[in-house]
């Protein structure tokens, strides 16, 4: 087991890690320091491993969840949503506008939907 202790920079030299990545897994909780004196934090090099092991295991998952389905792939948004939308917007466009309408800048075929 190897006991020596080092810092953020001497870490990132060591393993070729980007000192911003390091920064970034001990805000994330992924890297804990095992020294801490004062403002220095000090990290060992089984926790550096720990920590990458983690960060992989974690993207693993974020690419697996981008081909895995819906859990719920026939949940739709009720139609009722829509038209109570439709309504609103309906009872919103019947008071006068304070300001200029926006209705001359439509195209004719929006103007029907309205």
């Amino acid at each position: 087991m190897d006991f020596r202790r080092y810092t953020i920079n001497q870490l990132s030299r060591l393993t070729g890690t980007s000192r911003h990545l390091l920064r970034d897994w001990v805000r994330r909780g992924l890297l804990v320091p095992t020294q801490i004196s004062g403002n220095r934090k000090k990290f060992s090099f089984e926790a550096f491993l720990e920590a990458e092991r983690l960060a992989l295991d974690e993207a693993q998952k974020s690419e697996y969840a981008h081909f895995v389905p819906s859990l719920r792939p026939y949940e739709r948004i009720p139609d009722a949503f829509f038209d109570s939308l439709l309504n609103f917007n309906k009872s919103q466009s019947s008071g006068k506008a304070k300001r200029k309408s926006t209705k001359k800048y439509l195209s004719n075929k929006n103007k029907e939907d309205l």
